[in-house]
């Protein structure tokens, strides 16, 4: 039995048939959304067609004609899966090529400088990790996997290039001003080493730094024909060597840097970006940027006290205590000088005086000792630990010293 459309004036096959009126209802595909508008409840049920020979030789042609899609299919799939195997297989093995290539290059390089007795292992491990090839000749993000590679590529450890006994740490350093010299004090024998400023750094007065371990130092901004520049450096005060590791996204001079769990704090500035700060995280070799400082100062220094970041200046009267989960900044109450002040480890030199920093019942405390007075900015860039005493050269480039036992600030002569 052959049914039509019951629209009138369609002779179009049926494909839905409804029972609002009673009695069955045929439709097309054209006339069901009219059919709809219609009174009554239109509930719509597919209209099965009588599995005659006829249908049966149509539908056994669709199933024929399905088959061999999926035939093609199947074969396009196959073709391609072994397209991809053969890709996939080409940049494994060019991957594990370049790996090697970075492991021998280390092992060789681990020999040359394990056998210098002016280079310690944690140097190594910085300029290795610089020094891995970028791969740019790769293509279509293989870069990018490389690079991942990269810093997940595990560098000799301690154990096995230990620091020589010969390597002695205990100097501290500074920059000559008129930007032709680098001087290196030894805080044994006070004896001061001047020497030409290598190559890449010849550009910059670095005015921040901290010291990363066992000689490497971390160096950024600073001063270039009177300007602020953002340039960062990775130094080895032993092996006389410096590799930039980028710009930071803003120029700094005098910005306090302090490591803490292989990131770099950068605060503040005496000009520009007063307020800005960074982060350099030493694991990625990349920057990012953190909130600002509550309110401006200069001369910005900061240091890790029991696990903690402590950051102050000239302008305001006592330190922040940055928390590195929540990323704020809570101002210390009590004051101790609106003037110049800089952070030594866990004391403060004010220029009213001597300022020590100590914990108790998990609380900060502040003990002061009232023993000079600084007319002029202390603009130190570092200071360095040698026993009882901290080292640290002020902005008239004297080798001066705290000594924390005895609770004073001395200056100390040079040999």
């Amino acid at each position: 039995m052959e049914y039509v459309c019951s629209e009138y004036n369609c002779s179009e096959e049926p494909v839905f048939y409804c029972n609002c009126k009673g009695t069955r209802d045929f439709c097309c595909k054209s006339h069901c959304e009219g059919h709809k508008s219609l009174p009554g409840m239109h509930i719509f049920e597919p209209l099965v067609l009588k599995f005659d020979n006829q249908n049966r030789k149509v539908l056994t042609q669709i199933l024929e004609s399905y088959k061999i899609k999926l035939d093609e299919i199947r074969e396009t799939y196959k073709i391609m899966s072994n397209k991809l195997i053969q890709e996939i297989l080409s940049h494994s093995t060019r991957v594990f090529e370049i790996l090697q290539d970075i492991e021998n290059n280390c092992a060789s390089l681990a020999k040359k400088i394990v056998a210098d007795e002016k280079v310690d292992h944690k140097t190594f491990e910085y300029f290795s990790r610089i020094s891995v090839p970028k791969c740019d000749h790769l293509m279509h993000g293989w870069e990018s996997l490389i690079s991942s590679l990269k810093n997940l590529f595990k560098f000799p450890s301690s154990e096995n290039f230990p620091v020589p006994k010969t390597v002695t740490d205990q100097y501290i350093f500074y920059f000559d001003q008129n930007l032709k010299e680098f001087h290196k004090i030894n805080l044994e024998s006070f004896a001061i080493t001047k020497s030409p400023l290598i190559e890449n750094m010849k550009k910059n007065y670095f005015t921040g730094a901290c010291k990363l371990d066992d000689g490497t130092y971390f160096l950024h901004g600073g001063i270039n024909n009177h300007d602020a520049v953002s340039e960062a450096l990775i130094y080895d005060i032993h092996y006389n060597k410096a590799v930039s590791v980028g710009k930071s996204h803003y120029q700094k001079n005098f910005s306090a840097c302090i490591l803490k769990n292989s990131k770099i704090h950068v605060f503040g500035s005496t000009s520009p970006h007063s307020l800005r700060n960074e982060i350099f995280d030493l694991s990625t070799f990349s920057w990012s940027k953190l909130p600002p400082l509550p309110s401006k100062v200069s001369f910005c220094t900061a240091s890790l006290v029991d696990g903690r970041i402590l950051v102050t200046g000239t302008g305001i009267g006592s330190f922040w205590e940055f928390c590195s989960e929540t990323y704020s900044f809570n101002l210390f109450s009590d004051e101790m000088s609106h003037g110049y002040k800089v952070f030594c480890e866990n004391f403060i030199v004010t220029c009213d005086g001597l300022v020590e920093i100590c914990f108790k019942d998990l609380e900060l405390r502040v003990i002061k000792y009232p023993c000079f007075y600084i007319v002029g900015p202390l603009a130190i860039v570092m200071n360095k630990r040698c026993g009882k005493f901290l080292y640290y050269v002020d902005a008239k480039k004297k080798l001066m010293r705290v000594d924390t036992v005895g609770k004073k600030v001395e200056e100390v002569a040079l040999a």
